[in-house]
């Protein structure tokens, strides 16, 4: 019967000690799995995605400035002389 007993501790110590590592092991998985989420987060954007942002602000500004609508307006600026000094 002792030889029982002595072994359902040796099994119960062993438990704990499996449960301490396997906790740490967690922990450590855990701490990497944060710190790579971390660094992902701290990524620098694609640069084309840059560039595609860059020519959406473009194609913003041409929609509130149309250079095709303003050509006329400039043109008849450009011949008006009564606004220049006389030479």
């Amino acid at each position: 019967m002792w030889l029982y007993e002595a072994a359902n501790q040796a099994a119960k110590e062993r438990v704990v000690q499996v449960q301490e590592k396997a906790s740490i092991i967690v922990a450590q998985v855990q701490d990497e799995a944060q710190t790579l989420l971390n660094s992902m987060s701290l990524q620098q954007e694609n640069p084309s995605t840059s560039i595609f942002e860059k020519l959406d602000d473009y194609k913003a500004f041409l929609v509130v400035i149309d250079v095709d609508d303003k050509t006329e307006e400039v043109a008849a600026i450009l011949n008006d002389t009564s606004w220049t000094s006389a030479r």
